[in-house]
């Protein structure tokens, strides 16, 4: 862009920086006044009566989510700072800067008395035929303006940002016809992703009603009809330790994590992280548990980019009898309540964390599971669910992208809204 004489200019990271000729540059005390959170508020205030917008709400969207509030009391006496539509409100503390001043657009309820969390503050704005509140908060969550918010954040025991000096920061500004184009294509995003994300939760409440129903026979694939048999588990797996000698070099390493996650990687773990003298290795399909948190479910199957990584003798390894059992099954079996319940029995320990369990008592265990074949029946079925999962998870992960590169360009003047888009 040529500058001239008229050209109004803004900075970026401390150099000027030309905006488009019909834009203009207003400090942020021109166009809103302030108010502030619940005051006098003691922890056992919080349980009922009145609600508020909780900090999470604040900082995980851009517009406050309705279903998500909190309860507080609030005595008749009291006089509280109420949020009213179309408030923009902002945290001002966080223990990392790149969670201070992040903000959020109130666009209103059927509730006429909402207030708002400790460690926030609302703006109202005072000019609103001129300044549409959904466009500054989209501003104010843009990378471009998160640069300026880092720099004026101050530490001592938390990052917080002086209201004063924000108030004093300038702000760049379209005309409102296209301050109403970006906030429409950028809340267009929004709802498709919001709507995207429900989806989600319904295709994940399937797939757990699958998983209770299919993996306990409280439901059965078509086509089959047989008894399950109650066996004891090494009647489908075989302890298999690899053992090798311990590398004289950094090795890679694999831990399973808690609540039967997955398995975790370690690359170029130390060999003086291991004082044993010979460590094992894993391959695809191995069933891998900690021994010291069974109890916590520290269980998982492991994938092909884990093969030939290597455990300590803490994570012994099975494989499945391929007459018996399939890996594929048992990667939904193993994440049920039930089975956790088991590997805690079997974990005994008087400290809390200090529960170790015995790989005799875990071969001994009793499951009720389906013959082979209505095992690969039943995880095909969980599989295309858990497929579909992924699957829209990853169309959030692109919506998301498509709204980020959207807000670096609209917001930053780099692409203009077309003329004919633009409506007073």
């Amino acid at each position: 862009m040529k500058m001239t004489n008229s050209t109004p200019i803004w900075y970026k990271e401390s150099t000027l920086w030309p905006i488009p000729q019909d834009w203009v540059i207003v400090k942020l005390w021109d166009l809103w006044e302030t108010f502030s959170w619940l005051s006098w508020k003691r922890k056992h205030d919080f349980w009922s009566w009145k609600k508020y917008i909780p900090y999470m709400n604040i900082f995980k969207w851009s517009i406050i989510d309705n279903n998500y509030l909190d309860l507080v009391l609030i005595s008749k006496w009291e006089r509280q700072n109420k949020v009213c539509d179309w408030d923009i409100l902002f945290t001002t503390s966080s223990e990392t800067p790149h969670e201070v001043w992040m903000c959020s657009c109130y666009k209103g309820s059927d509730d006429n008395e909402i207030y708002l969390n400790s460690f926030s503050f609302g703006y109202r704005l005072t000019e609103k035929q001129r300044n549409q509140p959904l466009y500054l908060t989209y501003f104010f969550r843009s990378e471009l303006w998160r640069k300026i918010m880092y720099k004026l954040a101050q530490w001592a025991t938390r990052y917080n940002l002086s209201k004063v000096n924000f108030m004093k920061t300038n702000l760049p500004l379209p005309p409102l016809p296209e301050q109403k184009a970006i906030a429409s294509i950028l809340s267009s995003c929004d709802e498709t992703i919001t709507g995207t994300q429900k989806l989600i939760e319904k295709l994940e409440l399937r797939h757990k009603t699958l998983c209770q129903q299919l993996l306990t026979g409280k439901k059965r694939v078509e086509g089959f009809d047989g008894k399950w048999k109650e066996e004891k588990i090494e009647k489908y797996i075989t302890y298999t330790p690899r053992e090798i000698v311990k590398p004289k070099e950094d090795y890679l390493a694999l831990w399973v994590r808690s609540h039967a996650k997955w398995i975790f990687q370690k690359p170029d773990t130390s060999t003086n992280e291991n004082a044993m003298d010979v460590l094992f290795e894993v391959k695809k399909d191995d069933l891998v548990m900690s021994i010291t948190f069974a109890w916590e479910h520290a269980v998982a199957i492991a994938r092909e980019k884990d093969d030939w990584w290597l455990v300590s003798h803490r994570f012994p390894t099975y494989i499945f009898k391929e007459w018996k059992a399939t890996s594929k099954f048992f990667k939904y079996f193993i994440k049920q309540p039930r089975f956790k319940y088991q590997l805690w029995v079997i974990s005994p320990g008087g400290a809390w964390r200090n529960r170790v369990m015995s790989k005799k008592d875990f071969i001994k265990l009793r499951i009720t599971i389906p013959n082979l074949e209505e095992q690969i029946a039943i995880s095909k079925i969980l599989d295309e669910s858990e497929k579909e999962i992924n699957h829209t998870k990853q169309k959030i992960s692109n919506l998301k992208k498509i709204k980020k590169w959207l807000m670096q360009q609209l917001l930053t003047w780099k692409t203009r809204v077309p003329k004919a888009y633009l409506t007073n």
